[in-house]
């Protein structure tokens, strides 16, 4: 299991969704406090499901060359020509979709790294502006 990395403070009943600090348009109740990101948390999921792309990638590429190895092995009769005619085209989409997933697993970990970078930046430029407010007696 992944690390948790974003963590949302609730109150009030019922079910409710925040991305940060407000009122649930519907009921009125304060729902969120606020948030917590923790960037090593997203770089750290987002190596992992790195890993398990490259994985159904060589597998996606072994299947493919493993189905190929075996080329038409179910015969050219009438019976042989209508399993084809099925197996074929379902094969081919499995082994392209096996590969697709390791193309989307791919792009979900670069999204969550580059959460992980805005959130930074965006803290340490905050930060930034809050150090200096406070230094010069100026409200952040």
């Amino acid at each position: 299991m992944y690390p948790v990395a974003v963590t949302v403070t609730h109150t009030g009943t019922g079910t409710h969704t925040s991305t940060g600090t407000g009122t649930d348009a519907g009921t009125g109740t304060r729902i969120g406090t606020g948030f917590d990101v923790t960037p090593a948390a997203l770089t750290g999921a987002a190596g992992a499901i790195d890993a398990e792309a490259s994985v159904l990638d060589e597998a996606s590429t072994a299947m493919a060359q493993r189905l190929a190895e075996l080329g038409s092995c179910w015969g050219d009769d009438t019976v042989g020509q209508r399993f084809a005619a099925g197996y074929g085209p379902a094969a081919r989409v499995v082994v392209g979709n096996i590969g697709a997933l390791s193309v989307g697993l791919v792009r979900i970990a670069a999204a969550l790294r580059a959460v992980a970078e805005s959130y930074t930046r965006s803290d340490t430029s905050i930060a930034a502006i809050a150090n200096d407010a406070s230094t010069s007696g100026a409200e952040p």
